[in-house]
């Protein structure tokens, strides 16, 4: 972290960030003398509302969602192209498609795949779905445009337009959305309820991979190229940064038990205290196999499912190395295990339920989706995919898993 005096300065200036370059904002803007209280939505903990389950991008959804028992495909809905964004709540399966030259929303009976319906929204061909209450959020049609549906109907409720979208979430009753304002990078809220903006706060420039929100304390954590920055989510004004110096943001944040997980190029995975930002474990990707034979070629970590125990992160690689899921005890940073997969071999971002994690595995010789014991990482079962398979939504019993072809539901 940085130094005592630092953090001094900053709270004596109400969490401003004065002074530093890259293109802060002393203070966020805000559109009304007294921000709003937007109300959370209600959903239950078997459903999955948001595209990594909740809002802290945990992908770890409560034991009751574990499937029982075995698995077998219950039903298939088609689609090509760019697998599909996956959102399960209120019974309903909600599907971003970009399949098409016109991205579309499909909204699915979630036991039987037929479809309610399915309207197009001209957003992004990768936007990302969330359908929390009665509520269905995603891009809309133009870059720059967000959009809100009724999740029973598909009809359009608001849409909004503002600067250089970014990836849009949600979070205590408001719609965030990272992006490219008149004065650099920026991070937006919004009530999502009406769409009315509710305050802008300005960041270093740099990629914005994604952001997570922290429900117990009200709070979003924001990844750039330079720094981890966790703002109030009430008014945007700046909590804590810490710099993260070397290697560009890769993927993250994910918030769970305390701590704030991300990881970064060719650098590894690290842990910070969600409250303070200080660091508490950095985790290097392994030194071996980073520099070997072609220091050149891209190695990193990429951020899965996290409880208050243990990390899941897929260990990726710029060449015909196969990818490994790796366990990390999320309080030290110790390695618990390694998946020993050989060939060329792709692993998805996992999600951790009832003691397992379940993720997609493919080659050349098998696409599956495969369940491992949490507690050393052997393989316990494997159900097969069409194809290439992306992060298994898991909710009330059931797995969902995108697909280039389609999504394939199990039970």
């Amino acid at each position: 972290m940085r130094s005592p005096s630092r953090r001094d300065v900053l709270a004596a200036t109400g969490g401003a960030l004065a002074g530093l370059a890259g293109g802060y904002v002393a203070r966020p803007y805000v559109d009304a003398d007294s921000v709003p209280d937007p109300a959370p939505f209600a959903w239950a903990d078997t459903e999955w509302p948001y595209p990594d389950y909740d809002p802290q991008r945990s992908r770890n959804p409560p034991p009751e969602s574990a499937p029982d028992g075995d698995l077998a495909e219950r039903w298939r809905y088609p689609a090509s192209g760019r697998r599909p964004e996956v959102a399960v709540a209120n019974g309903r399966a909600v599907l971003s498609l970009a399949s098409s030259s016109i991205p579309r929303l499909a909204s699915l009976d979630a036991a039987t795949g037929d479809e309610h319906w399915n309207v197009p929204t001209g957003g992004s061909r990768e936007t990302p779905v969330a359908a929390p209450g009665d509520r269905v959020f995603t891009k809309g049609r133009g870059r720059d445009v967000l959009a809100s549906r009724a999740a029973a109907t598909g009809e359009a409720l608001w849409s909004t337009t503002t600067t250089g979208v970014g990836e849009p979430f949600l979070g205590g009753g408001r719609q965030y959305v990272l992006g490219v304002g008149v004065d650099g990078e920026t991070v937006r809220a919004l009530n999502a309820r009406t769409g009315d903006r509710l305050w802008t706060a300005g960041l270093p420039s740099g990629h914005f991979p994604a952001a997570a929100y922290d429900a117990d304390a009200d709070r979003v954590v924001v990844g750039t190229d330079d720094e981890v920055v966790c703002l109030d989510a009430a008014d945007g004004s700046t909590v804590w940064t810490e710099e993260r110096s070397g290697n560009a943001f890769v993927s993250g944040p994910a918030v769970a038990g305390g701590r704030v997980f991300h990881a970064a190029f060719q650098a590894g995975v690290t842990a910070l205290d969600a409250d303070s930002g200080d660091v508490l474990w950095d985790e290097p990707f392994d030194p071996e196999l980073r520099d070997a034979e072609d220091p050149q070629v891209a190695r990193y970590f990429v951020v899965g499912a996290a409880t208050g125990s243990v990390l899941l992160a897929v260990e990726q690689h710029g060449d015909a190395r196969p990818e490994q899921l790796v366990a990390f005890d999320a309080a030290s940073g110790d390695r618990l295990w390694r998946t020993d997969f050989d060939r060329e071999t792709s692993v998805s971002r996992s999600t951790i339920v009832d003691g397992a994690a379940y993720a997609s595995v493919g080659s050349e010789e098998r696409t599956e989706l495969v369940r491992f014991d949490l507690a050393d990482g052997a393989a316990t079962d494997a159900w097969p995919l069409p194809t290439y398979g992306g992060p298994p939504v898991v909710a009330d019993g059931w797995v969902y898993v995108p697909t280039s072809e389609g999504v394939v539901a199990l039970r």
